[in-house]
């Protein structure tokens, strides 16, 4: 669905980051620029967007579980497992995206 694929804003970014790192291009505005709209991308995509939609999507199958519209146990146990383990990997590489950027911050001002 939609909701899904809006997740992956920050995708191109870390694409076009992953390049230029192979290429050696870091010193540059650019690089400076997608690292920057990778951070802030995957932070409102997975974190201010994802973290809302995963819990309507547990809240809608809680619902179409006790109406009868979900029949096993194990579908709601599985919706639940994966949007849970989605989020704590959303939110375990957002601190790792974080102190990086933070790293490369300080880095840039002591060269200054």
């Amino acid at each position: 669905s939609i909701r899904i694929l809006l997740m992956e804003l920050s995708s191109p970014f870390l694409a076009v980051r992953t390049i230029l790192l192979n290429v050696g291009k870091t010193e540059n505005n650019l690089y400076k620029a997608v690292e920057a709209m990778f951070l802030l991308s995957f932070i409102a995509a997975r974190i201010l967007y994802a973290i809302p939609v995963s819990a309507l999507a547990m809240y809608e199958t809680y619902h179409a579980y006790i109406n009868g519209l979900i029949h096993t146990n194990f579908a709601c146990g599985y919706i639940v497992c994966a949007n849970l383990a989605a989020n704590s990997l959303n939110l375990l590489w957002t601190s790792k995206i974080y102190k990086m950027a933070t790293r490369v911050a300080v880095s840039s001002k002591k060269e200054i």
